[in-house]
């Protein structure tokens, strides 16, 4: 395992395994290695954790500019002493910012702030070949290169080694409440459409059903007169009777599963909001309360955590299951995480639309195939 200390040295690395054609594989704090399928070759690992994380706030514009080694936490930190955030949750604890860029992993606020790569404003990275680039610029309004930016988001490493990544932020809001309530899936599939379709303007609408409890919980967040109508005007609408069950309560903080994964192997489906019902009606048909299903109905995903108990044959079959059941929907099911031997005997990605353009795409960052070959969809 290598670990630059500089960006100078991490081009040189690339460099010279680009002349030998190596297979790299490169992470931070390793938090997210079981992402990704399993690289077809592995000739040289590289860890960023020894990069200066640099950090440069400019809070008059609401734009920081960050290492991609310093850690989420830090940064979130460093940010809330100006009053101000990143609106991405950390899904997964130790997470590096380049690692949230490479992972695409947003969480709930993505309902009402966006996905990572609508936050992103540009980067800085080296290609496959050593070579230095950057992408876009901190001024909101800028849109040179910004494509480049959002193509890095979610690539896995595949493509280029991100070292800086620029971020629109938005102030911390004066009052946060959550609203949550325990309905049936049917029911809560309806609260959130509810919700979504009303002028409450919430920034979040998760839902957890686990152990066979099946809750809806709806972030609401402004000023403290603004937030406190609105969480109550959410209450109303989830409160489909009187009974203890089905009366929703406000709390000060999202429940302890907010914004976390519901396992280590984890399936993560995609669907249009409206089939949110549909959605937990096939996800039901094929599972059982050892199966904890958590996720955003506001934004069409949820997760499904596997039983550690299950075999890779048994997760092969449900995938197969779930995949033709979800393109009916016009969804998407992948294998988000798993084990070594489930990343490396099951195919994590499914039917990919575009897959053509994504492989030229992939040929002109990194012809050779450098950069964690297999691990990206289409066996890159």
């Amino acid at each position: 395992m290598l670990a630059p200390t500089s960006e100078e040295e991490l081009s040189g690395i690339l460099r010279e395994a680009s002349a030998e054609r190596s297979g790299v594989v490169v992470s931070c704090n390793a938090t997210k290695l079981n992402f990704g399928a399993a690289p077809s070759r592995l000739d040289v690992r590289i860890e960023l954790d020894r990069l200066t994380p640099q950090l440069a706030h400019s809070a008059g514009d609401l734009v920081v500019r960050a290492g991609a080694s310093l850690g989420f936490d830090d940064l979130r930190a460093e940010l809330a002493n100006a009053g101000q955030r990143l609106s991405i949750d950390e899904v997964v604890p130790g997470s590096s910012v380049g690692g949230v860029v490479a992972t695409a992993l947003a969480g709930p606020l993505r309902y009402r702030y966006g996905a990572v790569r609508d936050l992103i404003l540009g980067a800085r990275f080296v290609r496959a070949d050593g070579q230095s680039a950057k992408a876009g610029g901190s001024v909101v309004k800028n849109v040179a290169g910004y494509d480049v930016s959002k193509l890095l988001c979610g690539s896995h490493g595949t493509l280029a080694v991100l070292t800086e990544c620029i971020f629109r932020l938005h102030p911390i809001p004066r009052r946060s409440v959550t609203v949550s309530a325990e309905l049936p899936a049917a029911v809560a599939a309806a609260g959130a459409q509810a919700v979504a379709a009303s002028d409450l303007d919430v920034a979040a609408i998760e839902y957890n059903l686990e152990g066979g409890t099946s809750i809806l919980s709806v972030l609401v967040e402004g000023s403290s007169e603004g937030a406190e109508r609105r969480a109550a005007g959410v209450a109303e609408l989830l409160s489909f009777d009187s009974s203890p069950r089905r009366a929703a309560r406000l709390d000060p903080e999202p429940p302890s599963w907010w914004g976390s994964l519901p396992g280590d192997t984890v399936l993560k489906t995609t669907f249009a909001p409206g089939e949110a019902a549909t959605a937990l009606e096939l996800i039901k048909s094929v599972t059982d309360d050892a199966f904890v299903v958590r996720g955003s109905l506001g934004v069409g995903t949820l997760s499904i955590g596997v039983p550690e108990s299950t075999s890779s044959g048994e997760l092969v079959e449900l995938l197969g299951g779930l995949r033709r059941s979800f393109r009916a929907l016009g969804g998407t099911v992948q294998l988000l995480c798993g084990t070594p031997e489930q990343n490396s005997t099951v195919d994590m990605f499914g039917p990919v639309p575009g897959l053509d353009l994504m492989a030229r795409i992939k040929a002109q960052f990194d012809p050779l195939g450098v950069l964690g070959p297999g691990r990206f969809v289409g066996g890159w």
